[in-house]
């Protein structure tokens, strides 16, 4: 009975013709496919900065980390959270004001020097007011940190 009623719902009028329905366009991917944070999560970040109460990003990382201290070379590879939570105490004491919501000249800037170009590009940059220390949190697709910069020598950057 239930069959019946519904092949009669799923046939289609003699008296009106079957108009193909066109497949919606899909919309076209952004041009740059990385992560970028909500406003909330960015809140979080800059919190963690600039109090370095380091141990909440432990939430924000994917199973293994890529560190590099002051260089476009990798310094180690870890999956030990903890571990990544500690490192960036190299970045300086709390009570410094970071900004994560750098020109786009001066990211251009930092990825301009050899190496650096794959740890500015698509990634969340901060530096602080002083100007003495840079990080640059680069996301997963999944939204999670896989590699991190931590910089307390900035003159590297200097042309």
């Amino acid at each position: 009975e239930e069959v019946t009623s519904l092949k009669t719902k799923a046939t289609p009028s003699p008296d009106k013709p079957t108009v193909p329905t066109p497949n919606p366009t899909p919309a076209p991917e952004p041009a740059d496919d990385h992560y970028k944070p909500d406003a909330a999560t960015l809140e979080n970040i800059k919190a963690i900065f600039e109090t370095m109460n380091t141990q909440p990003i432990e939430g924000y990382l994917a199973s293994s980390v890529t560190l590099y201290q002051n260089s476009a070379a990798p310094w180690k590879t870890t999956s030990s959270k903890s571990e990544v939570a500690l490192s960036l105490d190299m970045l300086g004491g709390h009570s410094q004001q970071w900004n994560f919501n750098l020109p786009e000249a001066e990211i251009n800037r930092l990825k301009s020097q050899a190496g650096f170009e794959k740890l500015f590009g698509g990634c969340l940059t901060g530096r602080t007011a002083a100007g003495s220390s840079i990080v640059s949190l680069c996301f997963s697709k999944e939204g999670k940190i896989h590699s991190i910069l931590m910089c307390n020598k900035p003159s590297i950057f200097t042309n």
